[in-house]
């Protein structure tokens, strides 16, 4: 631990094949210099292992030849991989220079391999992008094979209570969704807890929510669980007026303006130009409970930047279009 004018702890150097955590309070670069003369040799115990990829280029976990039974899963930041039948599925296909990755084995091995061919004797390492929930060192992986109702472009939120601790964009089978649980850190207070079901919810494009039910295993920090079958979805009631995201957004000539409705109102939908006039009235009339969209054709309408309002009960919500021809 960086204490202002020193480290204090128990680690004193890092070492060679080893994996490491390092929590930094900003994004920041971090400059190597140095021939990358280390032997790609790691000892391997059973269980999860934290090791270094120390390989100047990308490697894709299929050139490696490693998917044989005896490696289950590869888990990094938000990221892992499972091995199926000879297969590797998840959003991990490539270990990157510069990142830490858990190994989970079911027998111990010493395994070798070679880096693939080097860029360059200099090295950058580059902070993980940002999210809107913390990583964690504790985190587990789910991998949904079949979502009933699920469509490319819609969100899977996992929450711990009240807070968000994982999210992934439905991409097809075998989609792979991060849960983030809580370990040392006060970013992570109320995180997900080992024994603990986390709630999943699918978040449609127009803005529907739905609660994903089915065998969902019980979190355990660095597990992956292949989630077989369909999950049924089931519809949540909205609680409040909300204006969705418009999907698409820039587009060409039509998007989609989803809304909901939390009781029987009379909604006003208004699409303005960047001067406040109306160009187009899209929605005037009462509308029940529920989930709604309404359609723009932007066809007779000039490129450039437009504005869609919602009105209904004290409510009014904005956001930009972007008409591009």
């Amino acid at each position: 631990s960086n204490t202002g004018s020193g480290w204090i702890g128990n680690i004193d150097k890092l070492s060679v094949g080893e994996g490491y955590w390092v929590k930094a309070n900003s994004g920041h670069i971090c400059p190597t210099v140095g021939m990358n003369a280390i032997a790609n040799e790691y000892d391997l115990h059973i269980g999860a292992n934290l090791i270094s990829y120390a390989c100047d280029e990308d490697g894709a976990l299929e050139e490696f030849d490693i998917c044989n039974g005896d490696i289950i899963s590869i888990i990094g930041e938000g990221e892992a991989a499972s091995c199926v039948d000879g297969e590797w599925i998840g959003n991990l296909d490539q270990l990157s220079p510069g990142r830490g990755y858990w190994f989970k084995l079911s027998t111990a091995l010493t395994w070798n391999f070679d880096c693939p061919e080097p860029s360059g004797s200099s090295r950058e390492y580059f902070a993980y992008e940002s999210r809107e929930y913390a990583q964690s060192t504790q985190q587990a992986f789910y991998f949904f094979e079949n979502i009933k109702g699920a469509q490319e472009g819609d969100v899977i939120n996992v929450y711990s209570g009240d807070h968000l601790v994982g999210s992934s964009v439905w991409l097809g089978e075998y989609t792979t969704v991060p849960v983030m649980g809580d370990d040392f850190q006060v970013e992570t207070d109320g995180y997900a807890l080992a024994g603990q079901r986390p709630t999943f919810m699918l978040i449609k494009q127009s803005g529907q929510e739905f609660h994903l039910e089915g065998e969902i295993p019980l979190f355990e920090s660095n597990e992956t669980f292949i989630v077989d079958g369909e999950i049924e979805s089931v519809e949540i009631a909205p609680q409040s007026y909300v204006l969705s995201k418009a999907y698409p957004n820039p587009f060409n000539p039509t998007t989609t303006i989803g809304f909901t409705v939390p009781t029987n109102s009379y909604i006003t939908i208004g699409v303005y130009d960047i001067n406040g006039r109306m160009v187009d009235r899209l929605a005037s009339s009462d509308y029940a409970q529920g989930y709604h969209s309404v359609t723009w054709n932007g066809s007779d309408t000039p490129s450039g930047m437009y504005f869609v309002k919602m009105s209904a009960d004290g409510f009014s919500a904005t956001q930009k279009l972007m008409l591009i021809k």
